[in-house]
C-alpha cells in the first residue's frame, strides 16, 4: 500500500522546498544581523554576564 503511494509522489520537490526554506530563513536572519544596532548587540553580549537582566548588565557595565 504504502509502496504505491511513494512510487506517485515525486519526491523532488520535497528536497526543492526544504532547500528553498533554508534560504529564505539563511537570508533573514543575515538580513536581521546587519540591520541591528550596535548599542542592542553590545546590550546582548552583556546578558549572559548578567545573568539574564538588561538592567543588571548596565549596572555590571557601571562596576567593572
Amino acid at each position: 500500500m504504502f509502496k504505491e503511494i511513494f512510487h506517485h509522489i515525486d519526491l523532488g520537490r520535497i528536497g526543492e522546498t526544504g532547500m528553498l526554506l533554508f534560504f529564505v530563513v539563511f537570508v533573514a536572519v543575515t538580513i536581521r544581523a546587519l540591520l541591528t544596532s550596535r548599542t542592542e548587540m553590545d546590550r546582548w553580549a552583556k546578558l549572559p554576564l548578567s545573568g539574564g537582566s538588561v538592567d543588571e548588565a548596565s549596572e555590571w557595565e557601571e562596576t567593572r
